[in-house]
């Protein structure tokens, strides 16, 4: 009993849309599903073109059966545009690609015998001993050290500067 009344749902559908029910059709779906896997599954540029070209004259041929010479015509005219765009964007990637492949070997070139996650990058470390602080010091000792070295920063310096800024002998406070 539910077969009957679902070949007479189907053959109702079928009958109300029948151009649409052609060019939906299963084996239409599964041609396309066909299609579109092969094309993901290859890599080869020209295979990649064989098969959508192939696909497209499928589909093209469908509108024709279906729609007549209009639905052709109308279909050449988006394949036409849709050929444009992706000749666009397939030239798009392959300037990115020219442009990452010099990137890529100006990086290597310039980070040669540099050691892959090493601390080789950025200044070498200062070799001068009377900039480097001694770490066996605590604190409090370069406390006293900065004030003992004040005075004499203070005279040498800073006197010497106020006078040049001000050389008419006024009071000008400095530090």
């Amino acid at each position: 009993m539910n077969t009957e009344k679902y070949k007479a749902l189907l053959s109702e559908a079928t009958r109300k849309s029948s151009k649409r029910a052609m060019l939906m059709s299963v084996r239409g779906v599964v041609f396309g599903f066909t299609f579109m896997m092969s094309t993901f599954e290859t890599s080869n540029r020209t295979m990649i073109i064989i098969i959508m070209g192939s696909f497209a004259g499928s589909v093209g041929l469908a509108a024709h059966v279906v729609l007549g010479d209009a639905g052709l015509a109308c279909y050449a005219a988006f394949l036409v545009i849709v050929g444009g765009l992706t000749y666009h964007a397939v030239r798009s990637l392959e300037a990115v690609e020219v442009f990452k492949e010099k990137y890529e070997t100006a990086y290597r070139e310039c980070t040669k015998g540099i050691e892959p996650d090493s601390d080789q990058l950025g200044p070498k470390p200062m070799l001068n001993p009377l900039l480097m602080q001694d770490g066996d010091h605590d604190v409090d000792y370069y406390i006293e050290e900065a004030k003992q070295l004040l005075e004499p920063f203070r005279e040498e310096v800073l006197t010497v500067l106020a006078n040049a800024a001000d050389p008419t002998g006024e009071t000008v406070t400095v530090l």
